[in-house]
């Protein structure tokens, strides 16, 4: 059931409007080679290199991004205790500056 689950998941997910939008450069990256008599001449071996190579830079930036992420969420666990211990004064910060912003009051 799970494996079923994933594929029509995965199959929905297609259309996102994240993925959607890729699928012309995905298309033009696998068969960018010459059309001859009205077919696309292109092997396998090509095809199969070229999806290894979109699927790896993919991969890439994903394990960046997912990596960056960690790095940031580590440096805010460190900092945890003058976050946790300012933090409500910055909520008072914030509605002051957005009084000011909308005209109700002066400040600064």
């Amino acid at each position: 059931m799970s494996v079923i689950f994933a594929f029509v998941a995965g199959a929905l997910s297609f259309f996102s409007p994240c993925i959607f939008p890729i699928v012309p450069a995905y298309v033009a990256h696998l068969t960018g080679t010459p059309i001859a008599e009205n077919r696309i001449q292109v092997g396998k071996r090509e095809i199969l290199m070229r999806s290894l190579a979109f699927i790896g830079g993919f991969s890439v930036i994903f394990v960046l991004m997912g990596a960056t992420a960690s790095a940031i969420g580590q440096m805010l666990v460190q900092y945890r205790g003058f976050i946790e211990s300012d933090g409500e004064h910055m909520g008072d910060l914030v509605s002051a500056l957005s009084c000011g912003n909308a005209g109700y009051a002066k400040v600064l």
